[in-house]
């Protein structure tokens, strides 16, 4: 069975090359679609462990439902803490993975989970930091 099976009280889409749901055109309407969302599931085996789903959904405080594993120790990683930040979907059966969705969308726990990745992402991320760097960087190159 599948989770759009299991949780008929929920609402599924999917975006992406070959989803359903097709690709989002512009990167405001994936930000808007993800903030009207209540959990992102990403699920990218094999990937290089960066994220951008997992980090635009950290930016905008949106929970994941992910394989922790693909990330554990890699960048996206450091965002992640199952059952405070995100729901380790690899490490369940879906009976126990639907109750645990049941459970974090639990408005209180929900808010707790969602301010939760946002101070991890607001803790380990600075892209303008980042740019200062690649700009001292390229001028070495000069």
């Amino acid at each position: 069975m599948t989770l759009q099976t299991l949780l008929p009280e929920y609402e599924f889409r999917a975006y992406g090359a070959g989803c359903p749901d097709g690709i989002m055109p512009t990167l405001p309407t994936m930000y808007q679609t993800m903030q009207e969302s209540l959990f992102v599931l990403q699920n990218k085996p094999g990937g290089d462990g960066f994220g951008h789903i997992v980090h635009t959904a950290a930016m905008l405080g949106r929970p994941l439902l992910i394989n922790f594993a693909d990330y554990k120790d890699k960048l996206a990683g450091e965002l992640l803490i199952p059952d405070e930040t995100c729901l380790n979907i690899d490490l369940h059966t879906p009976t126990p993975l639907v109750e645990k969705i049941r459970l974090f969308s639990e408005p209180e726990k929900y808010q707790k989970m969602c301010k939760n990745l946002n101070a991890r992402f607001m803790q380990f991320v600075n892209y303008e930091n980042e740019a200062e760097k690649l700009k001292k960087f390229f001028e070495t190159l000069q």
